[in-house]
């Protein structure tokens, strides 16, 4: 059976269309004798989730983390403000084509 119930008498119908939902029958909800609104069971999970159940199954690259050759120039041009331990500015750093950062200083 299919249940189609208008918005205004959804307060009073509710709990009888969620038992009819998790019964597996379609259930929507109309405004205007528009369906808008279909009322579905959430799936429930088998078993938790484990920590660590993936282990061994997904291996990275040893230089995933390394600099991308399409990023180079962008990163050269980057200035990025230093600050000392202090708070104070001392100066702007910038990656160089080799992946190095240097610190350009304003002393």
């Amino acid at each position: 059976m299919i249940y189609q119930i208008k918005q205004s008498d959804l307060p009073k119908k509710l709990w009888n269309l969620i038992d009819a939902a998790l019964r597996g029958e379609p259930v929507f909800i109309q405004r205007d004798d528009k369906a808008l609104i279909q009322l579905l069971p959430l799936k429930q999970v088998l078993h938790p989730r484990k920590a660590g159940s993936a282990k061994g199954m997904i291996e990275m690259a040893d230089d995933f983390d390394a600099p991308l050759d399409d990023f180079a120039e962008y990163m050269r041009s980057r200035r990025i403000p230093a600050v000392s331990e202090r708070g104070k500015f001392v100066g702007n750093c910038h990656q160089d084509k080799f992946g190095e950062i240097e610190l350009e200083t304003t002393l």
